[in-house]
């Protein structure tokens, strides 16, 4: 039969191969081949464990505080008229609820020891909190200016629900925490936070340098093995 272009062309065989041609042959992994892996000593174990457990250690101080803090102060239930010490200055005064706190449509009747009535003025701002262990939230609403110290008088309103009854017991108005502003409480946390990263920052650099240390002492024991 006559040859034509369109004949196919087989590749040559192994056998027709030269060792140059050979020698140019892609390369191809071995799957078989076990993987190396990079050692592991204490100090990356001690590393990884600085880690995770600084991270919580922070974080569950951070809450600590947190809640401390949102324990403080004065607490009186809402709807019953009731009777507090007030000192001169200003001062928040905060709604505080473990389901939902109201943005608005609360009330704050108070009078002065002279049975005046005082109109608390509202924070500018929203200034809120939520507790990640608890579920506590708390949203200052009113922003005091005490005039003189003594004794006053005050009810809390809460008009987002039907009745009195239908408010949670655990619902409750607060004065006079410490620190007054969440600002300041959240000084302290982020002190906590700072602290606790930079420890575990630091900790977590030593150990892998003595990780890299170990592992060069390792290899240079394998160097004069096979020597």
């Amino acid at each position: 039969m006559p040859h034509t272009d369109m004949e196919p062309q087989f590749a040559p065989t192994a056998a027709g191969l030269d060792e140059s041609s050979i020698g140019d042959a892609p390369a191809f992994i071995d799957a078989s081949a076990p993987r190396r892996h990079r050692p592991i000593t204490k100090w990356s174990v001690l590393a990884l464990i600085v880690m995770v457990s600084g991270t919580a250690l922070t974080l569950g101080l951070d809450q600590a505080w947190l809640h401390t803090w949102s324990e403080s102060g004065r607490k009186f239930p809402i709807g019953q008229r009731s009777t507090i010490q007030l000192p001169p200055g200003e001062s928040l005064v905060w709604y505080e609820s473990p389901y939902r706190v109201p943005v608005a449509d609360v009330t704050l009747y108070m009078v002065d020891p002279n049975g005046d009535r005082i109109t608390p003025a509202h924070p500018s701002g929203d200034i809120s909190y939520t507790l990640m262990l608890g579920g506590m939230s708390g949203r200052a609403l009113w922003k005091m200016n005490v005039p003189r110290a003594g004794t006053y008088e005050f009810t809390c309103f809460n008009h987002n629900f039907a009745s009195d009854s239908q408010i949670p017991v655990e619902d409750r108005v607060v004065f006079l925490k410490t620190p007054d502003t969440l600002a300041e409480a959240n000084l302290f946390r982020k002190f906590i936070q700072i602290t606790g990263a930079t420890a575990s920052i630091t900790l977590v650099i030593v150990f892998y340098v003595l990780h890299g240390l170990a592992l060069r002492r390792l290899r240079l024991r394998a160097e004069a093995g096979e020597t």
